[in-house]
């Protein structure tokens, strides 16, 4: 009982979270010990079981469930520290960006893991911040040259690979000098932003529409086809329907 006192005082002092994880070899999950400290970096609430292991999974972002758990099996089977960043959804419903480290320990007919959680989101956001300085064009948010460079050198290999022809759009805007002259820089910038946004609706989710210079935009159309002969019609195509959303006014 002082042993757990102990812990318990020492553990509150943590600015993040201890726990210990067993999976069973029929693959049950249970939480045999949770620190106060890890309840409050999830905000569970009095209806929420803390040693339920169920009650720290669902919190889990969706798009970072399935590779948590992949890196906790991978971690079990190497028996290597299990150590990865993921994102949460607490029970304020606030995004939160965590950091895992534990370290895994065979015991009789499974696996405990021995770890702790910190919140590391104010560093993700100040890495993703520095990011968007480096990639991003600051006034259309679109990949800069530097990540048009590299977007396109991953496009080539993929084609390569893949055996695929994929297309490089050029735009350049006509008399956009004579546009910041004449209505000044502010309305400038305002039709840059509404070009971006025009690009961006004429593409898929997988292509890259990028600002590499101050009227210029270059658009990566991939993988349109393994045949020549019916990559270039898309290519066209994508083309016309860039050139057609650019002739309708803007405001």
């Amino acid at each position: 009982l002082q042993a757990e006192e102990r812990l318990r005082k020492l553990s509150s002092q943590v600015p993040g979270g201890l726990f210990q994880i067993v999976r069973q070899e029929g693959g049950v999950y249970s939480v045999p010990y949770v620190s106060i400290g890890l309840r409050n970096l999830y905000g569970l609430s009095d209806a929420d079981d803390p040693f339920d292991y169920r009650a720290y999974r669902d919190k889990t972002h969706p798009q970072d469930r399935v590779r948590l758990l992949q890196s906790m099996r991978l971690s079990g089977e190497r028996m290597q520290a299990w150590d990865m960043e993921f994102r949460i959804v607490a029970g304020d419903g606030r995004e939160k960006w965590l950091r895992v480290n534990a370290a895994p320990e065979k015991i009789d007919g499974g696996i405990i893991w021995h770890g702790y959680t910190n919140d590391i989101s104010a560093r993700k956001k100040n890495e993703m911040e520095i990011e968007k300085l480096a990639f991003y064009d600051p006034l259309t948010s679109l990949p800069n040259r530097r990540l048009f460079l590299e977007r396109t050198a991953q496009s080539l290999q993929r084609c390569r690979e893949q055996n695929h022809s994929g297309a490089l759009i050029f735009i350049d805007l006509d008399n956009f000098k004579t546009l910041n002259d004449t209505h000044g820089h502010d309305v400038g910038d305002e039709y840059l932003v509404q070009v971006a946004r025009r690009l961006g609706n004429c593409v898929r989710p997988h292509d890259t529409v990028a600002r590499i210079g101050g009227d210029e935009f270059v658009v990566i159309v991939e993988e349109t086809s393994k045949e020549r002969s019916a990559a270039t019609p898309i290519a066209i195509m994508t083309a016309n329907k860039i050139l057609g959303t650019l002739r309708e006014e803007f405001e």
